[in-house]
């Protein structure tokens, strides 16, 4: 009689995480309030210097949201011990 071998299939990268923009889903969601708020605003009184304005402050922001994400600073408030990510080394 033979054996039956068991398989294993690894489904690289099914471990990642969403991404958008070059930033993750929590700093997403940061970033497209100030763009909401930066539209809201030209929305309200249009003028060119003023679109200037808002678009030199949310490339500031993204910036600034971006280099966050690098150091995580959104890790420092989680209070679960659950891992967010998980790694597959059968390989």
């Amino acid at each position: 009689m033979e054996q039956e071998q068991t398989r294993i299939k690894v489904n690289k990268g099914v471990d990642k995480q969403l991404v958008i923009l070059d930033l993750k889903i929590n700093y997403l969601i940061g970033f497209a309030f100030f763009v909401f708020v930066g539209v809201v605003i030209v929305m309200s009184m249009f003028s060119f210097k003023i679109f200037m304005v808002i678009a030199i402050f949310l490339a500031i922001i993204y910036m600034l949201i971006k280099y966050l994400q690098e150091i995580e600073f959104l890790n420092n408030f989680k209070k679960s011990k659950i891992p967010d990510e998980l790694i597959n080394d059968i390989f």
